[in-house]
């Protein structure tokens, strides 16, 4: 597969990106980029911008980021209104974009910041932002279980959420702590 260093993807698909846009004649688009962990690239009609991740474009491989790219200038060029549509999937064959709306699910994802354990069983649950609610184990209890609440690290360094989290962390614990 074999990503590529975030400068590496950022100067490969800025370079494909802006022939494409000359060569699709899309006067007055730009390139822009983001930090999005759930989607490749974005087609902004209103501001006339095909956005990319950079965390994402990093981790895929060249046809991949070169599919991105056509996919989102197909959207470009098919208008706001087609959305995936026959008319978006008949000009996305034809400059060589993958007709489908979605990329293929062996690509990998962008790494979760956050990481919670069950401290019972292991289950692992990955999340881009701090949790914001405690939650415990699905698989060891069909309901809240205190028992199991997931532990967290955050880059890999255990660590405890604040803010909502802590303070709901905070009544459960009084709450066990009353009830003996």
């Amino acid at each position: 597969m074999g990503g590529s260093s975030t400068e590496e993807a950022v100067g490969y698909v800025n370079s494909f990106a802006l022939d494409v846009l000359i060569m699709h004649d899309l006067q007055g688009w730009a390139i822009v980029w983001d930090h999005a962990k759930r989607r490749a690239g974005a087609c902004n009609y209103a501001k006339k911008t095909l956005s990319f991740s950079k965390t994402l474009m990093a981790l895929y491989p060249r046809d991949v980021q070169r599919d991105v790219v056509l996919h989102e200038a197909a959207h470009a060029l098919a208008g706001p209104k087609a959305g995936h549509g026959p008319e978006w999937k008949k000009i996305a064959t034809e400059i060589g974009a993958s007709p489908k709306a979605l990329l293929p699910n062996w690509l990998p994802p962008a790494p979760a910041k956050w990481i919670g354990t069950c401290p019972r069983c292991g289950q692992r649950r990955n999340l881009h932002r701090m949790p914001k609610r405690v939650v415990s184990c699905g698989r060891c209890s069909k309901r809240f279980d205190p028992s199991v609440i997931f532990e967290w690290t955050r880059d890999g360094i255990p660590t405890q959420p604040g803010g909502d989290y802590a303070r709901e962390l905070k009544r459960i614990s009084r709450r066990r702590t009353l009830l003996g």
